[in-house]
């Protein structure tokens, strides 16, 4: 019966195009919706989001496509918006809908490419394998898109969509399972994530994928302090060492490289090379760019910075992260008014997203308005921004004159630091506002021993302004390798 229906599906997805002329240009920008599931089982949705998620990395590899990242994509799941609506929002010039039936160890994906300027149909086309050939199905996929919109690429291109390992089912499920949890960005989804990495590791150890999964888990766990920041970086490695041992195209693990090179190691040149490697494998990868654009902005390389963040954005234009995170280089850029204005348009995509909050405080002080600044942290959870957003709030208080209430911060970080990571860079910031500059020094210091990676914003955080004038602070710039 699954059979029948399938087949069904496949007659009635691969039927005449709508009307409209298909230009024969080609297309160069497209987005992969989220693929509906067909299973009756509302829990296999993870599956089909996995799916398009793994066709918009595939299809990310080609350098002369654009293709739009999963955190805008994913928006449009369920949407009763238009093509030309969805079109005109991404900026894009196709899209490609899918719908997936998992049954047993068998998977079947249907998928067409839309030509969204004409509203035409352009291919549609049914795959099914066994699910230990699942990622020969993805490439075959990729391949036949990048062949129907007669895009640009290399052989060596190509051969990515050709050269791949049978994968067990059980892996590929829990990594799936793992992406669905990462994507959260939460602690517990965080940890989520770890453990269905960690299974899909055990039952296909030669998974690349699973290996690059569980080191972006942990870098994320290290940035955002769910693990202390040492700990959760040499985990990261590893496992990113892990997977480019097995498959050395593998963008992702090359950033998580490139990360523990510089906030760990201080290692910046090697770090360099990583982010360059990163970006030349997956040139659609918005991750990258917005990474290597943090790296950048605290080299003092901005105008560099504000390029790589301005093409995360145009790859990801609905992210609140990378939204987020243009506001904050603008506030390091110096920008305040420009920063302001995007952060307020961030906002206005969704009210509760603590980070920008917490940017656009950064703005409000830096333009001499800590009351300002004080307000918006006060909209934060300190659960969303940990002991960061914390610190920001005790600095602004401290710059406002309000001595009692950042005392009471530093007091809370203290209480925090008994049950969470705390970094020594954090209590500093509160004590560099209020103008105790040998308590901050000390703190720092600690804070360069313990290898925090928070210190390497030292040159560009403007909670420490305040300390640049003096000589010791020369001292751990060098400690961190931004001055010789």
């Amino acid at each position: 019966m699954v059979g029948v229906l399938l087949a069904a599906i496949a007659v009635v997805r691969s039927g005449a195009p709508r009307a409209g002329a298909p230009s024969n240009e080609p297309i160069h920008s497209l987005a992969v919706l989220p693929f509906e599931t067909l299973s009756a089982n509302t829990d296999q949705e993870y599956f089909a989001d996995g799916m398009s998620a793994e066709l918009i990395t595939e299809l990310a590899k080609i350098p002369s496509l654009r293709v739009i990242s999963r955190t805008s994509a994913i928006r449009y799941k369920r949407t009763t918006k238009s093509v030309q609506q969805i079109a005109r929002e991404l900026n894009v010039e196709a899209l490609v809908e899918g719908e997936v039936l998992q049954s047993g160890h068998r998977v079947r994906v249907t998928a067409k490419l839309i030509q969204t300027a004409t509203d035409t149909n352009l291919w549609a086309e049914t795959f099914e394998r066994d699910l230990h050939d699942v990622l020969e199905l993805q490439g075959e996929l990729a391949q036949s898109i990048v062949d129907t919109i007669r895009v640009n690429v290399t052989r060596a291109q190509r051969a990515r969509f050709t050269h791949y390992h049978r994968v067990d089912p059980q892996a590929y499920d829990s990594y799936l399972k793992g992406r669905f949890f990462w994507n959260k960005r939460t602690e517990p989804g965080m940890k989520k994530s770890v453990e269905y990495f960690q299974l899909a590791i055990q039952k296909d150890p030669n998974y690349a994928l699973a290996h690059s999964g569980l080191a972006d888990s942990y870098n994320v766990m290290g940035g955002l302090g769910f693990l202390p920041s040492k700990e959760a970086y040499l985990r990261a490695k590893t496992a990113a060492n892990n997977a480019l041992k097995l498959d050395n195209t593998l963008s992702e693990a090359h950033i998580v490289l490139a990360d523990v090179l510089y906030e760990l190691e201080w290692n910046w040149p090697a770090a360099n090379k990583e982010f360059e490697r990163a970006i030349k494998l997956n040139p659609s990868y918005a991750t990258a760019h917005q990474r290597y654009s943090l790296f950048l902005m605290k080299l003092g390389r901005t105008e560099e910075s504000l390029s790589e963040i301005y093409r995360a954005r145009a790859l990801d234009p609905l992210s609140l992260s990378i939204n987020s995170s243009l506001g904050w280089r603008l506030v390091w850029a110096r920008r305040y008014e420009d920063a302001i204005d995007e952060l307020k348009k961030t906002l206005e995509m969704e009210p509760n997203y603590g980070w920008t909050h917490v940017y656009l405080a950064w703005a409000y002080e830096a333009k001499g308005n800590p009351e300002k600044a004080i307000y918006e942290l006060r909209q934060v959870s300190p659960l969303d921004t940990g002991s960061e957003g914390l610190a920001s709030l005790g600095h602004a208080y401290a710059v406002a004159g309000h001595t009692r209430q950042a005392l009471d911060l530093l007091k809370q970080l203290e209480e925090r630091s008994k049950g969470a990571h705390v970094a020594a860079y954090h209590k500093a910031m509160v004590y560099a506002g209020l103008g105790d500059r040998d308590r901050a020094f000390e703190l720092l210091s600690t804070s360069c021993s313990n290898r925090d990676i928070e210190l390497v914003s030292l040159n560009v955080d403007l909670e420490l302004n305040s300390l640049h004038s003096d000589p010791r602070f020369g001292n751990l710039l060098r400690c961190v390798g931004l001055l010789r």
